[in-house]
């Protein structure tokens, strides 16, 4: 037997872990294992050699676990029992994001769109469709936009009917968090499984990047909505801080606030993401613009988040994307089909009518199809699965700086 090449030996406060990005194991390891595993002493004994195999860090050959996780990676990719569905319920956002990346939404042109009730009953009888004859085992349906509570009455009649389906649903809500107040709170905490709110850093750094469209800042807000949430019993809170180089400092400013302030306490895990190329420039360059934060700076973040008391998110353990599953695709409200939520508002793949889709376009098995060279040689394969092929972007300088710092802040976060 070898060492797995998707190891990664980190060391936390004196104490030593490895983690396999393959068969997701976590371990605490002493010294000796340490040894072995670094190639600095050739044996260990058979319990331990057997602890070893049995969690995926050591392997019989390269072949064998690149094979055994190409299979795994295709049987997530070809599930059945797990379909995954974005649903975008309106283009329209009661916020302007100097950054958002979706040009294609703020294009169309159109005002106050929401899902209509009769194209609701043509999702919804997909969905009951789907699940009957898949035999779904677990539905999960991202519920996004623009903002998707803009009507939050009609949101949460078609919420009640997607807990009435015969399986068990995760449903996620992706909002801006304006618009949750006294009158819906206990709906949302009682009926979504978890909420995304983000935020961009202090006051006068996130008014300036998430402002109203009249030029109102938001922060406020969306703070004492999260404190809402809270004191209601949200299940659970994930919050996303987006950032560039200019807005690094404001971002160490607000993890400090959040933490002095018991906040952190509020939120289950943290994700930290440079801010995204916008759909226009990724179409138009062929590659990703993304804001050049260096790596290393990312991963120092986290690192000091997890520190303060923020618990950071599991951000090397993402799965394969929505865009490379067979089951897995991004519904609007006119029921335009896409395979990846990176596209939506741009040209759909296909369409949903009489219950099916009906795809129309050869990009939707360009997604599907994509299998990149890089996942036969790269120890990220396991996570990143060949890139993203919206973004036409390698993740592998970010891994190469930033991976072991996040491992690090898991671990500190939940484990220390």
């Amino acid at each position: 037997m070898i060492v797995s090449r998707y190891n990664k030996l980190f060391e936390v406060d004196g104490r030593y872990f490895v983690y396999n990005s393959s068969s997701k194991a976590l371990l605490e390891i002493d010294s000796e294992i340490k040894s072995f595993l670094k190639g600095e002493t050739k044996e260990v004994n058979e319990e331990l050699n057997e602890l070893l195999y049995n969690n995926g860090i050591l392997t019989e050959s390269h072949n064998f676990e690149l094979g055994r996780m190409i299979n795994n990676m295709n049987n997530v990719k070809y599930d059945t029992k797990r379909p995954s569905i974005f649903l975008s319920l309106t283009p329209s956002c009661n916020l302007n994001c100097t950054y958002c990346y979706q040009d294609a939404r703020k294009n169309l042109g159109e005002c106050n769109q929401f899902l209509l009730s009769e194209n609701w009953e043509e999702i919804f009888g997909y969905l009951q469709k789907t699940v009957n004859e898949m035999q779904a085992e677990v539905l999960t349906v991202f519920l996004f936009g623009g903002e998707p509570m803009l009507k939050s009455d009609i949101l949460e009649d078609y919420i009640k009917e997607i807990r009435t389906l015969e399986t068990k649903v995760v449903l996620i809500l992706i909002t801006n968090g304006t618009l949750f107040n006294k009158n819906n709170v206990d709906f949302y905490c009682k009926n979504i499984d978890s909420i995304q709110i983000t935020m961009d850093g202090m006051k006068e750094t996130h008014d300036k990047l998430k402002p109203y469209i009249d030029g109102r800042g938001s922060f406020d807000v969306i703070l004492n909505n999260i404190q809402l949430l809270a004191q209601h019993g949200v299940q659970e809170l994930t919050l996303r801080i987006n950032l560039n180089q200019n807005t690094l400092s404001s971002v160490y400013q607000f993890v400090d606030f959040l933490c002095d302030n018991g906040i952190n306490n509020n939120i289950t895990a943290t994700k930290f993401a440079p801010i995204f190329s916008t759909q226009d420039e990724i179409l138009e360059y062929s590659d990703s613009n993304q804001d050049s934060l260096m790596p290393e700076l990312l991963g120092d973040l986290y690192v000091y988040a997890a520190r303060k008391g923020l618990r950071t998110f599991k951000d090397f353990d993402n799965g394969l994307c929505v865009g490379k599953m067979q089951n897995g695709y991004t519904i609007d409200e006119k029921l335009n089909v896409y395979a990846c939520p990176g596209v939506l508002y741009q040209k759909p793949c296909a369409v949903l009518n009489n219950n099916q889709i009906i795809i129309k376009d050869e990009q939707w098995y360009e997604f599907l199809n994509d299998n990149s060279d890089c996942i036969k040689t790269c120890e990220y394969a396991p996570i990143c699965f060949g890139g993203c092929k919206w973004s036409k972007e390698c993740n592998k300088k970010l891994y190469d700086a930033a991976f072991e710092k996040i491992l690090q802040a898991y671990v500190i976060s939940f484990y220390i």
